[in-house]
């Protein structure tokens, strides 16, 4: 709920994009207070003195990211509502941002209005996701591997041979065969140790 104890925290490395965010926000809602902080050093400095309702994170801040952040900032204030507000469209960051447990996530490509409504909508304790974010995932969701694809990773990961997956899976060599050159063309890789660090990167191995 909104009222003049509202009071939200910006954290952006850029100084210009923290301040148009703070600017944009106390304009739509003369009651509710910002602070900025630029990296997640001073984020949780500022959370350890000041009770924040709302924080918008940047997702990639110079000393940690901004999931990472959100893990901190959570055991400090878990009465908080979290909101990425990120430039990163990629398939792995996708993924990893709906899976943080995020309260809302705007792109900041997205029409300045989204931002606002996604402040409103977590003060009033409901989730929002950006129209634009929302497509993403959709696109997302068709380009990522299937779980069967997973499996032979997971397999391929654990230095399995394409025999001992197919036994695994009840599946034959040739189907694992298919889905590992698969993979390579979906993650771009050129060779075996590359395929598992992208997919490590992307969040589709565990490390």
């Amino acid at each position: 709920m909104m009222d003049e104890n509202t009071c939200i925290l910006v954290v952006d490395d850029h100084p210009i994009v923290s301040h148009g965010v703070s600017v944009l926000l106390t304009a739509a809602m003369p009651a509710v207070k910002t602070e900025q902080a630029h990296n997640g050093a001073e984020a949780l400095k500022k959370a350890q003195t000041h009770t924040f309702q709302v924080f918008v994170l940047d997702v990639e801040l110079p000393d940690m990211s901004g999931v990472k952040l959100m893990e901190a900032l959570r055991e400090k204030q878990p009465d908080a509502a979290f909101i990425y507000h990120t430039m990163h469209d990629e398939m792995w960051v996708v993924k990893q941002l709906m899976e943080s447990g995020a309260d809302g996530i705007v792109l900041k490509s997205d029409n300045v209005r989204e931002l606002i409504s996604a402040v409103e909508a977590v003060l009033e304790g409901d989730c929002y996701f950006s129209h634009q974010f929302e497509s993403f995932c959709r696109s997302c969701e068709q380009e990522m591997p299937s779980d069967r694809e997973l499996g032979i990773l997971k397999g391929l990961a654990k230095g399995r041979s394409s025999k001992d997956i197919a036994e695994e899976l009840f599946i034959s060599e040739n189907t694992v065969e298919f889905h590992r050159k698969r993979l390579f063309r979906r993650l771009g890789a050129a060779n075996m140790a590359e395929l598992l660090m992208k997919a490590v990167e992307r969040g589709l191995l565990l490390v």
